[in-house]
């Protein structure tokens, strides 16, 4: 049985894919015009980069310490792969310029739909966050090393309990990888990947 997956795809080596077409034309049918252009040279079809769509999924009953070992799992996989694998081509599509990611995210109603580019985040984008619950924790951390975001509504479904479901795109750059790693063991806990990283 699949209990959720844990990968990262290309939208370069996969953009003639209607799945990869389908997922680019819906994060960009719901950025704000502020991120719609940068968004468009990072995953539209004439982008020249290598974009990677990180997607990180489970069943929502799944313990968050769960995200440690995948999320680590997943970084080594992208680093060997631009060693390892057999073809140029194919070590070429591991080594992004950038990563994107989408996750849904609940707010209070009545919170402000967030759209920022800046590395630093104002009084008010952080009690915005302090009034958000992310689904799985990790996301927390994805958020926190983001060089843009953007929120939208989810659902036309009335809020429930005063929640609302939003959707989040998060961008953030291959430097981000190695901290956005000890920042995940830091929030959900591993014991063994945290003896690892003492031994290293």
């Amino acid at each position: 049985e699949v209990y959720g997956v844990t990968t990262v795809l290309s939208c370069k080596r996969y953009q003639s894919e209607a799945c990869m077409k389908q997922i680019k034309n819906f994060m960009l049918s719901k950025a704000p015009e502020p991120a719609k252009k940068r968004m468009q040279e990072l995953i539209g079809g004439g982008s020249s980069g290598n974009t990677g769509l990180i997607v990180n999924e489970r069943m929502i009953n799944m313990p968050d310490e769960m995200a440690a070992p995948l999320i680590s799992g997943l970084f080594n996989e992208i680093r060997w792969s631009q060693e390892d694998q057999k073809s140029k081509e194919e070590r070429q599509s591991f080594k992004f310029d950038s990563y994107v990611m989408i996750t849904r995210i609940l707010k209070e109603q009545g919170v402000a739909l967030e759209g920022k580019s800046a590395k630093k985040k104002g009084k008010q984008n952080q009690a915005n966050e302090d009034e958000i619950t992310y689904i799985k924790a990790e996301d927390s951390v994805f958020s926190c090393h983001a060089k843009m975001q953007y929120d939208f509504p989810w659902s036309s479904k009335k809020p429930e309990g005063g929640l609302v479901w939003y959707g989040r795109v998060m961008v953030f750059s291959p430097d981000a990888l190695k901290n956005i790693e000890k920042d995940i063991v830091d929030t959900v806990g591993d014991l063994a990947l945290r003896n690892q990283r003492s031994l290293d």
